[in-house]
């Protein structure tokens, strides 16, 4: 978890877990995510969460199908604790975490080396549509470099 176990329980934080606020080691959404995700399964565990009209949660290895629950149960309560839009995203290579947040089927990720590293995402054309400025940051931030959407 990203807050401590005495931050979960209590409503407000540690002197070190507001230190970790301050310094941008997490956000408030990690706060509100981490805090909603131990009321309802206090072994499911997440590594960020991102977003503005949906939250992004960023699940560990193997960990997603806790966070998820048995239908969905728990995704549909985060949902309403929230008030907003929750999608999963399990931490793997690069491509699949990009499909998820996107939405789309991704041709390849490169990886382009000019004044610093980000990524360069190709996406077929027909697909041009369906990918909205919100995923984009979405995944600038998972992905903790910038990447930019080119159109084949």
């Amino acid at each position: 978890m990203i807050l401590c176990r005495f931050c979960l329980k209590n409503d407000f934080l540690c002197s070190g877990c507001s230190e970790k606020l301050a310094r941008g080691v997490m956000t408030d959404l990690d706060v509100a995510v981490s805090r909603s995700l131990h009321k309802i399964d206090d072994k499911a565990d997440f590594v960020k969460a991102v977003g503005v009209d949906t939250v992004f949660i960023v699940a560990k290895h193997g960990g997603a199908p806790k966070i998820v629950g048995r239908s969905g149960k728990n995704v549909r309560q985060l949902e309403r604790e929230l008030g907003k839009k929750v999608r999963i995203i399990e931490n793997s290579d690069t491509r699949s975490m990009t499909e998820a947040v996107l939405g789309v089927p991704v041709v390849g990720v490169n990886i382009v080396y000019n004044s610093g590293e980000k990524y360069r995402v190709r996406v077929s054309r027909v697909y041009r549509r369906r990918i909205t400025e919100q995923a984009l940051q979405a995944l600038n931030s998972i992905l903790d470099k910038p990447a930019d959407v080119v159109f084949e």
